[in-house]
C-alpha cells in the first residue's frame, strides 16, 4: 500500500459540515475506551442486569450488530417501547 487511505463520510454529514464532494475536510482519529463508539442506554444496561438470557445474546453478538441494536432504540422516548424493541432484537438474534 502507499499509505493512502479513505474514509467514508455520509451525504447528510457533509451536508451539516456545509462540505461537498470533492472538498478537503481535516480529522483526527483517536482511540477511545468504549469499543462501540456509542454510550449504552441505560434501559438496555438495565434489561441487561436483571435477564440472564438477554445478556447472553447480547455478549454473542457482534460490535456492528450492537450498535445497531442502540441506534434503533435510542431514538424512542417511550421505556416501555424500548424494552419491547430491544427484545424483539435479541430474540430474532437467536432464532
Amino acid at each position: 500500500m502507499n499509505g493512502d487511505y479513505f474514509i467514508i463520510v455520509a451525504k447528510a454529514l457533509l451536508q451539516k459540515l456545509n462540505k461537498q464532494l470533492g472538498d478537503e475536510i481535516k480529522f483526527e482519529i483517536f482511540l477511545v475506551s468504549n469499543p462501540l463508539g456509542v454510550k449504552v442506554p441505560e434501559v438496555l444496561e438495565v434489561l441487561l442486569d436483571q435477564d440472564q438470557a438477554a445478556i447472553k445474546i447480547y455478549e454473542e453478538l457482534t460490535d456492528g450488530k450492537k450498535r445497531r441494536l442502540i441506534f434503533s432504540i435510542i431514538k424512542f422516548k417511550n421505556v416501555d417501547l424500548e424494552v419491547k424493541k430491544i427484545i424483539e432484537f435479541l430474540h430474532s438474534q437467536n432464532d
